[in-house]
């Protein structure tokens, strides 16, 4: 009897000790990828979802056969193959009035919003997408259908990390992204991005932006609190995007790797999908970065501090603004030029700006530019590009203006705006700073043209006689009246150009 109880209590004993394994589970899917997808007419007219399908569709699981043989050599390979744990790669597709994905088995439709599985081709089968959920047609440019998709992707595929990417247009720090063409063409703004991403409630490791121009300051600080890494573009990108095939490959082999070393691959792999190619502006105008939104705080700070440099040279000094606003313009504009995104690196560089500037100021906000742009990659066009741009909002509208003071990281910056446009600041701004005085002279600002025919060509142009130093950025209209019927026709709104020979601004029609 005493046998008995003594073997019941050892038993006992075991069990206690070891209550871990009968309580073992399996570990977690080491990342989700959650593609947004929005078609808009990159889809519908060129197929560039459809593209980036199908490289997704070349992305296969790992293949254990090697591993097995080399199985024993090395300690290292047995913990790396350890850690090989799923990748759960999603897409959302919507907001374009065409897909052509037929080929790929996807029966993709422009009245609903799609959910799809990317399952990943193995020895036996080859890769498919399944459908995992179907919704009512919402925009992808509302953060509520944004927000949707995340918390469907976490409530359904848990994972250690997490990735956004964002496939659509961009259009810089006053649009923004996301433009559904099903819905009159609405876009996603910086502040309404933040949102979707606070709601969705996921702290994602990388945020992906394949998308023009959203490599910036203020979308960093859109973002920053829901993610550690950033890649993005300054420039505007190929309509093939990035290299989805190549990267999503490498996460799979080597799932271990953080959003650094991911954003990495992204960007090397985009310079060379371009290299193998024949498209040269593609090439040339390539832009790719790696932003660190732990360090972006102290780059706003350094933003902030820049702008209220500039603040106290306007209420002084106007004419070095001046010198320094006309710098401003050639310091490295990306995109069409309408949306006013610079190379925040090209201004630091820029002479105008040291002889403004302390020496201690320019070397804290270089080396704050070298923490935050973790990696940088750019092609021969633009081989000054330094990895993040910021908004030269000097000549928006004042509803353009509106929207952009909702995502400028700077109250001092939108101080300057105030004073030097008809545009009027938020009252939060004057909480945070002060207000610039007037200028005491106006006639500083007063610029006076002479109209003029160009002597190259014969084209209608004009000369500045006076204030020419405070001349950033001109541009004019052309119209002509109709002899017989009166009507007036408009012939253009165009940039100009500065003849230095003949001190005349002006372009052909």
């Amino acid at each position: 009897m005493r046998k008995r109880w003594i073997c019941l209590i050892f038993l006992g004993l075991l069990l206690f000790a070891f209550p871990a394994a009968a309580e073992q589970t399996e570990a977690p899917d080491a990342w989700t990828v959650l593609i947004y997808m929005c078609g808009s007419d990159l889809e519908s007219k060129y197929s560039y979802g459809t593209a980036n399908l199908e490289e997704i569709a070349t992305v296969e699981a790992p293949k254990s056969t090697v591993r097995d043989e080399l199985e024993g050599i090395s300690n290292v390979l047995e913990a790396a193959a350890s850690q090989n744990r799923k990748v759960n790669i999603l897409i959302e597709t919507g907001g374009t009035k065409e897909w052509h994905a037929q080929k790929l088995g996807m029966n993709v439709r422009t009245d609903l919003l799609q959910d799809w599985e990317y399952q990943p081709a193995t020895v036996t089968a080859t890769g498919s997408f399944a459908l995992r959920r179907g919704k009512p047609l919402a925009s992808m440019a509302d953060p509520d259908t944004l927000t949707d998709f995340i918390r469907w992707g976490k409530e359904n595929y848990p994972a250690e990390k997490y990735m956004l990417v964002l496939w659509d247009h961009g259009g810089g720090s006053a649009t923004g992204i996301l433009i559904d063409e099903l819905f009159n063409g609405e876009y996603m703004t910086l502040d309404l991005l933040n949102k979707a991403l606070r709601d969705g409630g996921i702290h994602f490791e990388a945020v992906l932006f394949d998308a023009c121009l959203m490599a910036n300051i203020e979308t960093a600080c859109a973002i920053r609190d829901h993610a550690n890494w950033m890649i993005a573009s300054e420039e505007v990108v190929a309509g093939k995007g990035t290299a989805f095939g190549e990267w999503l490959q490498e996460l799979i082999y080597v799932p271990i790797c953080d959003g650094r070393m991911l954003g990495r691959w992204i960007c090397d792999t985009a310079m060379i999908k371009y290299a193998d190619t024949e498209d040269d502006q593609a090439q040339a105008l390539l832009t790719w970065s790696v932003i660190n939104l732990d360090k972006i705080d102290r780059m706003a700070e350094y933003f902030d501090m820049f702008f209220k440099t500039q603040g106290i040279l306007y209420a002084q000094y106007p004419q070095v603004l001046a010198s320094f606003a006309n710098a401003g313009h050639f310091s490295g504009g990306f995109g069409s030029g309408q949306e006013n995104m610079y190379d925040f690196g090209g201004i630091l560089f820029d002479p105008v700006f040291r002889t403004a500037a302390s020496a201690e100021m320019q070397m804290v906000l270089q080396e704050n530019l070298a923490e935050t742009v973790d990696y940088c990659v750019r092609g021969s066009g633009r081989s000054a590009a330094r990895g993040i741009s910021f908004c030269y909002a000097t000549n928006f509208t004042p509803e353009r203006l509106d929207i952009y003071a909702r995502n400028c990281p700077s109250a001092n910056y939108l101080a300057i705006l105030d004073a030097i446009s008809a545009w009027e600041a938020p009252d939060w701004v004057y909480d945070k700073v002060d207000k610039i005085p007037e200028p005491a002279d106006e006639n500083t600002y007063r610029v006076t043209i002479e109209k003029k025919i160009w002597e190259q060509n014969g084209s209608p142009a004009f000369s500045v006689t006076s204030g020419r130093t405070n001349v950033s950025t001109v541009l004019y209209k052309l119209y002509q009246k109709d002899e017989l019927t009166g009507e007036i026709i408009r012939l253009g709104k165009i940039p100009v150009y500065y003849d230095t020979e003949a001190d005349i601004y002006g372009r052909s029609v």
